[in-house]
């Protein structure tokens, strides 16, 4: 995918409430950026698929009753290991809204599901 607005689509396709949260909720996250959400959410998916299955599993399990520290936590992780503070600059606020992302996400789908598919939406 080349932007923004091809990966929602291709999200809709797989199902229409993740191209949806993606538009309002995923897209608010980032205050309106597109850039930034893309390059948020492409961070994220690469960061996810080298986990081990077993630290997947946990994070699946636990997301859910994840605390403000801990998604901040983790959105550092991400945002580092993906190249995005590299990529946007700014470190504070992009991590920020990762860690609004992905809190929000988990809150309305399943973390690995989501990013098992955005994956497949990123490489077509």
């Amino acid at each position: 995918m080349s932007d923004w607005d091809s990966f929602t689509g291709c999200m809709d396709s797989k199902q229409t409430d993740v191209g949806d949260f993606l538009r309002n909720k995923g897209l608010q996250a980032f205050n309106g950026s597109k850039d930034l959400a893309f390059a948020a959410v492409k961070a994220a998916t690469a960061w996810y698929s080298q986990l081990d299955g077993k630290v997947k599993f946990a994070l699946d399990f636990a997301s859910k009753k994840l605390e403000a520290a801990a998604w901040k936590r983790l959105a550092e992780l991400v945002a580092s290991s993906g190249g995005l503070v590299a990529a946007v600059g700014g470190a504070a606020e992009v991590v920020g809204e990762l860690a609004l992302f992905l809190a929000a996400l988990v809150a309305s789908f399943e973390i690995g599901v989501f990013l098992t598919s955005a994956a497949v939406c990123i490489d077509a």
